[in-house]
């Protein structure tokens, strides 16, 4: 299995999610630019960041 380096976390994961914007709330989104100013959508993040993120936004 390829493994790729999320690029929020810096862990190797099996896969990234790229199209996490389109299920993914903008607040979501603007945080993780916030806290990772270099990051963009097209660049993907691992599920486990996502949920973390999902979860402060709460």
């Amino acid at each position: 299995m390829k493994m790729k380096q999320c690029p929020l976390c810096k862990k190797m994961v099996p896969e990234l999610l790229y199209d996490m914007h389109v299920a993914t709330d903008q607040l979501v989104i603007e945080r993780m630019k916030k806290d990772f100013p270099g990051w963009s959508e097209k660049d993907g993040v691992c599920e486990p960041c996502l949920q973390r993120y999902r979860a402060k936004a709460a």
